[in-house]
């Protein structure tokens, strides 16, 4: 492709031609769907930490390995039914649940900042997020692989844009935002454990947050870096808090039963994991938290 050609493609659609703009973020969508197919295995097999490349997907019932065709993003799902194409069991409407979720991030981003680095770096963030989200909403924990690559290519992207731009603050930033939001949660965490033993909330040998949530924060700040943590913080807090009180008069979102085969800690009843809260409050803030700062910051004075 000529340099006219790739100036053509790095644009935004709205940049575009009609038509080339449709394929544009048709081709997005696509291709974010397919990620969403492969974030599926993610979520199911890091927590058990087997491989995410071999065997090939199978159903979880019969056993039977999935043909490319019934693996199609979104599309399979709906032309079988939910169901295996083979044993008939439920194919649980999650799994194109976050094919679409993906596809529609793929057309986002690129509709946000068109085919570039910026495009893949809020992808990959989109990504590894969604993952640890839904991972701490099975299993209440951060799975150490995924919150090393949250943190190591929010440092690689960090260093990319540095080197492209010349300033080194990009950099900088992130570094701050690692280092002093998790330090900030851990304190959090040690500061509320502390209280809700003495007031007997919890037991002596148990935490009032997880520590996966700081490492969560670690990650964020490496992408985000130090200027958007609060709002990140504000905006997990306040939606956690409401779908916690939401749960709890529904009885709780678990409580019953342990999170897992090999862990016996069962969550108290009412209780929600903080993490999918933060990936939520990272992703807007990616996608939004310019706009929301000016705003705040007209409505308190302090705007151009």
């Amino acid at each position: 492709m000529d340099d006219f050609g790739l100036t053509m493609l790095m644009r935004r659609p709205s940049e575009l031609p009609p038509a080339l703009a449709l394929w544009s973020l048709a081709f997005a969508f696509l291709v974010g769907a397919c990620w969403g197919s492969f974030l599926n295995v993610v979520v199911a097999r890091v927590p058990a930490g087997t491989s995410v490349v071999r065997p090939r997907s199978r159903c979880p019932k019969c056993g039977t390995q999935i043909a490319a065709r019934d693996n199609l993003p979104v599309l399979s799902w709906i032309l079988l039914r939910g169901r295996c194409r083979t044993c008939k069991a439920a194919i649980s409407p999650r799994y194109p649940m976050i094919e679409l979720l993906l596809g529609l991030a793929g057309t986002a981003v690129v509709a946000r900042a068109g085919w570039s680095m910026e495009a893949l770096e809020l992808f990959v963030l989109v990504f590894l997020l969604t993952a640890i989200a839904f991972i701490d909403l099975d299993t209440w924990t951060v799975p150490h692989p995924l919150w090393i690559a949250l943190v190591t290519t929010g440092f690689l992207f960090g260093g990319a844009r540095a080197m492209a731009d010349a300033a080194p603050d990009h950099l900088i930033d992130r570094a701050i935002g690692a280092g002093g939001g998790g330090l900030v949660l851990a304190a959090v965490v040690v500061a509320a454990t502390g209280v809700f033993r003495r007031t007997g909330r919890i037991g002596a040998d148990e935490t009032a947050m997880g520590w996966g949530d700081p490492l969560i924060v670690v990650g964020i700040g490496a992408y985000l870096g130090w200027r958007l943590l609060p709002m990140v913080i504000l905006l997990a807090s306040v939606q956690g808090t409401i779908a916690a009180l939401a749960l709890r008069a529904r009885g709780g979102l678990k409580g019953d039963k342990p999170v897992s085969e090999s862990d016996d800690w069962v969550p108290p009843a009412g209780a929600v994991p903080f993490g999918p809260f933060l990936a939520l409050g990272a992703l807007e803030a990616a996608f939004f938290g310019d706009a929301l700062l000016r705003w705040a910051f007209g409505h308190v004075g302090l705007g151009e």
